[in-house]
């Protein structure tokens, strides 16, 4: 008889254990962190598009090589306002790694996180595609077809990138909405 009650006393606590182990998953915290990165996220998107406005701008408005230069340096100092706030997302979901019983939200942080490498990667290409447009604006021989080649590099570079985003950002949305997270 005391066997049979061992045997009760160790499978009760090894259901308890097995309980203990699901209920202390970090659930909350997980969902609280993903929600303040995706908060940012969305910052993070609204703040590409004023980007893109102010690109837009240099082929408008910039009619000389003083313009460009100065169009540049605004376009150059909004990317590091941009890059800035990419970092706060990456530690913002880099939160989730260290909690537990989280699997489905650490994947979903990872994927956000690939993103933002993704942007920042793109945010550089930028800077280096503007400081070659102003090397290029500023010299007594550059050309149209200068400007063109640098414009062409970049948007073949660009396009890559955000074509890896797009498929991300569709995973991690599927991955979100399946799990519910």
């Amino acid at each position: 008889m005391k066997k049979y009650m061992v045997l009760v006393l160790l499978l009760a606590l090894a259901g308890c254990l097995l309980c203990a182990g699901g209920c202390g998953s970090d659930t909350s915290q997980a969902k609280s962190d993903l929600k303040q990165g995706d908060t940012l996220m969305g910052e993070i998107s609204t703040q590409f598009g004023e980007l893109g406005a102010k690109l837009s701008n240099i082929n408008t408005e910039v009619t000389n090589t003083t313009e460009a230069a100065n169009a540049v340096r605004q376009i150059e100092e909004f990317s590091t306002l941009l890059t800035a706030s990419i970092s706060k997302a990456k530690a913002q979901f880099g939160k989730v790694k260290s909690l537990k019983g989280v699997a489905d939200y650490q994947k979903y942080a990872d994927l956000q996180v690939k993103i933002l490498d993704n942007m920042k990667t793109l945010t550089t290409k930028l800077n280096a595609f503007l400081g070659g447009l102003v090397g290029v604006i500023q010299s007594s021989a550059g050309t149209q077809d200068q400007v063109n080649a640098l414009q062409n590099q970049f948007q073949l570079e660009a396009q890559g990138i955000t074509d890896t985003i797009s498929k991300l950002a569709a995973e991690a949305n599927k991955l979100k909405k399946d799990k519910n997270l």
